[in-house]
């Protein structure tokens, strides 16, 4: 964990710049270990309908 400790008034200082950083890819890593959240069966209804029509397809 990093806590800025020099700032000015004027500019982004070396721990200011750091800690913005850092904040962005600790939030990046959140949503990447996140995932999409809750999945279901209907999230999955076009891949079994493609499914069935592609071996469909293949019998003829």
């Amino acid at each position: 964990m990093h806590y800025p400790i020099v700032s000015a008034s004027n500019f982004k200082t070396f721990d200011e710049k750091l800690h913005e950083l850092l904040t962005w890819k600790r939030s990046l890593s959140q949503d990447m270990l996140n995932g999409a959240g809750e999945l279901r069966a209907e999230d999955f209804a076009d891949l079994d309908n493609l499914a069935t029509e592609r071996m469909a397809a293949q019998a003829n």
